[in-house]
């Protein structure tokens, strides 16, 4: 009986002593009301300075195009309805809750209210500690590589579809290489191949890059970083390139596409892992040259072959088609590489849609007549073609056939021609009449090419005709093998160049001569003059009745090299009364024939004033030139005054008298052929000027030397 009276105790001992706690617990919901309140407050605002600062990161996150982190989004959403609760919750604690017309509070409407508060601000609690976010956002996962959804497929974009998706299955092949010209759609096929690769699952990864002509590593690098949401906060292309080869390995199976390739690319040097280094990466690169895939070492190497003329015009048509009115209005550059004769047609058909156009190429067509104007009534004319590329025309013949009255290029500045080799003339003076405004003419590889002009032309009147080329300042011509003349004597009075500045000739092996002495007498602009591997070129003037006098007043560089006929460089008469004024450089080497470099027909040529003074000359370089005989011709004498350097070297019959006088001038005298075995090797003591005259290795020499140049 005691034991149960002692079980009965302690039991009532606990009953009390919840039911003491619990009044107390619930009786401070009454007592400590206004400080429940006050702490309410205060919880409240707290949560809202945390709630504003998350939000104010996640708007930042979002202005940057990242991602919200989805328990970031939820926390938000769960502290705004807990704010939404407290609020109301306030609102009810300003209610003055009472009860016997207001004699006494309410203490039941305290007691509800007291201990919500108290839920509530513990639920704040746990929020405020939760919004301690270590990371709110992520990069966004951008689209990966697109492809236009009207992508039309033609056979050589499947079978070269076909090709790349088979070299891409087989492990062995690390570098694939797709070739073609420009415009054939290389960059829309590697983009599908891309995504079937993804598709298929080929690769975890898929990159495309665009390398571009002149490629900058740092923006590859971080094209390529960003697509996998790689930071590369380096600032040195070395350091970048570590960094982006370490995460690159990170991926067992990526395809990287490098798109637009020029040259050949040091992948190394781009942080491009690849071969034994990462057997899981994969290359396609793009470009318009097979040899850029066989430097690279692309296996294999997939040509894109061109459109057949229906294809061609099927595509071409259905852009021009897609293309908003606006857009046609705007269109700025066209590359066309379309076969057979449609290139033309296309011009003709769409030239409404092309009047802003600035720059035209046409590469790879089988075209006979770039121009076919014959049965054409109405103008063809691009007022705003600034830049035109025709490459590898293999079977151009002549730029226009027809009127040339209808063709109107009249802002054209530059023109290129490669590689289109069954063309024999360039211009017909009618033709050119449409190219006023030309400055620059590239001519490359053009090995049947015989005249730039077209002398028989019975549609140009002369007589009611402006000048021609009154505007071109470059003139560069390589590799045309069958070049006989630049400006036939004939056309001489048609032309104008009087702001040609550079002319350059490389390896025109049949080409005679430059200019004669009246339209050479023109060229008051011209500065520099390069000619290297001319083998039959006997004279750059050809000289005619009329003496011309003081040519070339702003010419400041010569270099012939290689001129294996070329006796000759200029007559005397061209510096007499003020002409070579500005020349500083003046070089000449490799030319077996060359005599003298200053010369005459005969004594009726040779002038009054036998001294002649290059002011300006600084470099003179004479090489290899086994029969010059003379600088100038015997009893002339020349005086440089600015001439820092001097080199003779293998000239073993040069016969020229050099000296320098007490003014550090150095002179030059034409002197009769002599014997003699002297090997002359001087240089001017650095004591007392800082000219420097070296002379290698020619026999033959007289030297009158001041008293501070040693002899060696």
């Amino acid at each position: 009986m005691e034991f149960a009276s002692n079980i009965l105790r302690s039991i009532l001992s606990k009953i009390g002593e919840y039911l003491v706690y619990s009044f107390i617990h619930r009786a401070n919901y009454l007592l400590r009301f206004k400080n429940i309140v006050e702490e309410l407050k205060r919880e409240d605002g707290n949560l809202r300075s945390t709630r504003d600062g998350v939000q104010y990161e996640v708007e930042r996150a979002k202005r940057n195009s990242e991602e919200i982190e989805k328990h970031v989004e939820n926390w938000l959403t769960d502290v705004q309805n807990v704010l939404e609760e407290i609020q109301r919750l306030e609102d009810d604690m300003q209610m003055k809750k009472t009860f016997l017309c207001g004699l006494y509070p309410n203490w039941g409407w305290r007691y509800k209210l007291g201990r919500r508060a108290v839920k509530k601000m513990s639920e704040m609690a746990k929020l405020r500690e939760s919004g301690k976010f270590d990371r709110l956002s992520h990069s966004t996962t951008l689209p990966g590589v697109q492809v236009r959804k009207d992508f039309i497929s033609f056979k050589p974009t499947e079978y070269a579809f076909s090709q790349i998706m088979e070299a891409l299955k087989n492990d062995k092949m690390n570098m694939v290489g797709l070739y073609g010209m420009g415009g054939v759609g290389k960059t829309t096929l590697a983009k599908a191949v891309g995504n079937k690769a993804k598709e298929k699952k080929l690769f975890a990864e898929v990159v495309m890059v665009t390398v571009t002509r002149n490629p900058d590593f740092k923006n590859i690098q971080g094209q390529i970083a960003e697509s996998l949401d790689l930071k590369l906060h380096e600032e040195f292309i070395k350091r970048r390139a570590q960094r982006l080869r370490l995460r690159l390995k990170e991926e067992k199976k990526i395809l990287i596409i490098l798109d637009d390739v020029w040259r050949m690319l040091n992948l190394t040097t781009i942080g491009i892992p690849f071969g034994d280094d990462h057997k899981g990466c994969t290359i396609l690169l793009t470009t318009r040259q097979q040899e850029v895939c066989k430097s690279m070492r692309c296996q294999p190497r997939i040509q894109l072959d061109t459109l057949n003329e229906d294809e061609a015009l099927t595509l071409f048509k259905k852009h021009m088609a897609q293309l908003g009115q606006t857009t046609k209005e705007n269109l700025r550059v066209l590359n066309m590489g379309i076969s057979d004769q449609s290139c033309n047609a296309v011009l003709i058909q769409f030239r409404h849609g092309l009047q802003n156009l600035e720059e035209l190429e046409i590469s790879r067509c089988r075209v006979q007549m770039l121009f076919q104007l014959e049965d054409v009534e109405q103008e063809l004319s691009l007022p705003c073609l600034k830049v035109l590329y025709l490459y590898w025309l293999q079977e151009l013949e002549c730029l226009c056939n027809g009127p040339t009255h209808l063709l109107s290029m009249p802002n054209l500045n530059k023109l290129s021609v490669t590689r289109c080799n069954r063309l024999r003339y360039m211009f017909s003076p009618s033709l050119a009449r449409n190219f006023m405004q030309l400055e620059e003419l590239n001519i490359r590889g053009c090995v049947e090419l015989e005249e730039i002009f077209d002398e028989d032309d019975a549609e140009y009147n002369h007589l009611h005709s402006p000048l021609l080329f009154p505007n071109l300042s470059f003139i560069d011509i390589q590799n045309c093998d069958k070049l006989r003349s630049l400006f036939p004597v004939s056309i001489t009075h048609l032309l104008s160049l009087q702001n040609l500045t550079t002319l350059q000739l490389y390896h025109c092996k049949r080409l005679t001569h430059l200019f004669s002495s009246t339209l050479a007498r023109n060229l008051l602009q011209l500065e520099s003059i390069f000619i290297q591997n001319c083998k039959e070129l006997e004279k750059l003037i050809v000289e005619d009745v009329h003496v011309q006098l003081g040519l070339f007043p702003n010419l400041s560089s010569i270099s012939v090299k290689k001129c294996g006929k070329l006796k000759t460089l200029f007559p005397a008469v061209t510096i007499a009364r003020s002409g070579l004024q500005k020349l500083r450089t003046l070089n000449v080497e490799s030319s077996s024939q060359l005599e003298v470099l200053f010369g005459h027909k005969d004594e009726a040529d040779m002038t009054s004033d036998r001294e002649m003074v290059l002011p300006r000359l600084e470099e003179l370089t004479l090489e290899q030139l086994a029969s010059l005989v003379n600088f100038c011709p015997v009893g002339y004498h020349f005086k440089f005054p600015s001439l820092s350097r001097l080199l003779v070297t293998k000239c073993p019959k040069i016969t020229t008298r050099f000296s320098v006088d007490q003014n550090r001038s150095v002179h030059a005298e034409g002197k009769e052929p002599q014997m003699g075995k002297e090997d002359g090797d001087m240089k001017q003591s650095r004591r007392k000027t800082t000219v420097e005259i070296d002379c290698w290795g020619f026999y033959g020499v007289e030297s009158i030397l001041p008293p501070y140049i040693r002899k060696q």
